[in-house]
């Protein structure tokens, strides 16, 4: 690899360099076309393009599309932030309330058996002053 050639040009020299004749361009009207390619900026046939190449190149072909695309992207990745802040607040106040009734039942728990110590007592105190009479 040469430092200052770029990758694609070498690589299509390269290929015209090729020691089996199959490996290399068919025609002239080939290299040509790779050539013309590369001057264009596009994919060169010479070698696939990789994924991040061919989406680079689809966006600097359809630069409204992507910005729209990228657009959309940001606005669901923030939506879906947004829902899942919401759902961890609607957890913590559903959790908060889960708090609220387990001590209200507590309570009332506590204060149902007071109420039924506090009646037998007076029960008690009744039955024990009607046989004082």
């Amino acid at each position: 690899m040469h430092p200052v050639v770029p990758r694609d040009l070498e690589i299509i020299c390269l290929k015209c360099l090729e020691k089996s004749p199959d490996r290399r361009y068919a025609t002239a009207a080939d290299l040509a076309d790779d050539l013309g390619r590369w001057r264009a900026g596009r994919p060169v046939l010479a070698r696939p393009p990789r994924a991040w190449e061919r989406a680079g190149w689809w966006v600097r072909q359809h630069p409204v599309l992507a910005a729209m695309g990228s657009a959309t992207a940001a606005a669901l990745l923030l939506a879906v932030a947004a829902l899942a802040e919401n759902s961890a607040q609607s957890r913590a106040k559903q959790q908060e309330t889960d708090d609220a009734y387990r001590r209200e039942s507590g309570l009332r728990s506590e204060l149902a058996g007071a109420l039924t110590r506090e009646q037998r007592t007076l029960y008690l105190e009744r039955v024990g002053s009607a046989s004082n009479w």
